[in-house]
């Protein structure tokens, strides 16, 4: 994991403040990613393309890794995507959903809600609406603002611990997140994420 906090150098010159690159591709079956831009064209994501604002990349059957120039690092995992829109309060911020490990970066989790920018976490869709958040490397937040572009905290999930949010859509925005569970990351689940999204012989 601390490997990667090291990596943040690497990022190709021409990635600008607010667009990603995608780093790698790791496919794992026959659909290969793609990314739907503003105008409806469907293009390859492959090593180098660059998402700007608006874009959506699907990963479908592969591993990708995305770098943005201040070195923020996600690593999506199969049937996951990632996007670059415009958020209420916050502006243009990363929104992605799927299995995703997110090192020194923030963003939205598509369904729900806000992290702030942290050192390590993942967060995986666990079930109809409901979705996990790993706390890996220090505690995470996850807020929400609502109709009133009010903020407000969520679930404070303390470091080695997950937190398992349920989304009800047709709630207020103050009611629409319930913690279902709050527990220790068991270690076999430890040992899966780090083999599946840092292990270096993988990426």
């Amino acid at each position: 994991m601390r490997k990667l906090l090291f990596e943040q150098k690497e990022l190709a010159q021409s990635v600008k403040e607010g667009h990603f690159a995608v780093r790698r591709v790791k496919p794992v079956g026959e659909r290969l990613p793609e990314i739907h831009v503003p105008t409806g064209e469907v293009q390859k994501a492959e090593e180098g393309t660059v998402l700007r604002y608006g874009d959506r990349l699907y990963s479908h059957d592969a591993y990708v890794e995305l770098r943005g120039a201040l070195g923020e690092l996600y690593r999506l995992g199969p049937d996951s995507d990632f996007s670059i829109v415009p958020v209420p309060m916050i502006g243009f911020t990363p929104v992605y959903e799927g299995r995703v490990l997110i090192i020194t970066a923030n963003g939205k989790y598509r369904r729900s809600c806000y992290i702030p920018k942290i050192t390590g976490a993942y967060i995986e869709k666990a079930g109809e609406n409901l979705d996990a958040f790993y706390a890996l490397m220090e505690d995470l937040l996850v807020f929400e603002y609502d109709e009133a572009g009010e903020y407000f905290e969520i679930v404070r999930v303390p470091r080695g611990n997950r937190a398992y949010l349920r989304h009800h859509p047709d709630r207020r925005m103050r009611d629409r997140y319930e913690v279902v569970a709050l527990e220790r990351i068991p270690d076999e689940k430890i040992a899966e994420i780090l083999d599946t999204y840092v292990n270096p012989l993988r990426w």
